[in-house]
């Protein structure tokens, strides 16, 4: 026990081993330019883009699209907890899944749940499936919201993540501020939004399908030792 300020506390040498230990170790972790040219960035980009368009454009238009079906206007905001719900129970087991290594699976499988729910807002039987298509979306979330976080550590290392996902981020911006477009537009011109979710139903199987392609580089976010130092000239 040793004195402080703030009164006795407990000593650990643990911390001064740990970072000692640390010092002597670094991480091959990729830069921004290296990681754009390689074509598992732009395949995970693919599916943080179209869950940002797609999810924000059922959302956005949730009531109204669920309305064609029968569904009324509470019983569509109350989808959005299911959705929740379900996306929270969800996370916890996709977490344990991508420390396994299995996060490209995931995120396919994602895109999927995704690609199903677009499916039955299209042709729903009853208003019943609404239930159906909530918890398929609570699925994919819950998917994206750790599988999606964790593999761009895990594909290209932590040292230059805020400038990686940086970059992705203002793509999923763009993406989720071009999500409402297409389902107004063909409500508008068509007075359906069948035409809008046909499209949004094929592009997240083709994201599914990429990301599952996607591969990780031998040695990222390996520590390895560093070299020694070169001695003093004196």
């Amino acid at each position: 026990r040793i004195l402080s300020p703030t009164g006795p506390q407990r000593y650990s040498g643990k911390s001064a081993i740990d970072s000692s230990v640390a010092d002597g170790l670094e991480s091959e972790d990729l830069t921004v330019r290296e990681t754009l040219r390689l074509s598992s960035f732009w395949k995970l980009l693919a599916v943080l883009c179209v869950t940002s368009m797609v999810g924000t454009g059922l959302i956005f238009h949730q009531v109204s699209l669920l309305a064609v079906h029968g569904v009324a206007r509470t019983d569509a905001l109350l989808l959005l907890g299911l959705q929740a719900s379900v996306a929270t129970v969800t996370g916890v087991l996709a977490g344990f899944l991508t420390d396994m290594g299995y996060e490209r699976y995931l995120l396919g499988a994602s895109m999927l749940f995704l690609a199903s729910g677009v499916g039955l807002m299209l042709w729903m039987p009853s208003p019943g499936w609404a239930l159906v298509y909530g918890s398929l979306l609570g699925l994919q979330g819950g998917i994206i919201r750790t599988a999606g976080t964790a593999a761009w550590i895990n594909y290209y290392g932590r040292t230059n993540q805020g400038a990686i996902r940086g970059v992705a981020m203002a793509a999923a911006v763009v993406a989720a501020a071009c999500g409402p477009l297409p389902l107004a537009l063909s409500w508008d011109r068509t007075g359906s939004y069948s035409a809008a979710l046909a499209i949004f139903g094929i592009l997240p199987l083709l994201a599914g399908i990429g990301v599952v392609t996607a591969r990780r580089l031998a040695g990222i976010g390996v520590v390895t030792a560093k070299p020694p130092a070169p001695p003093l000239p004196f």
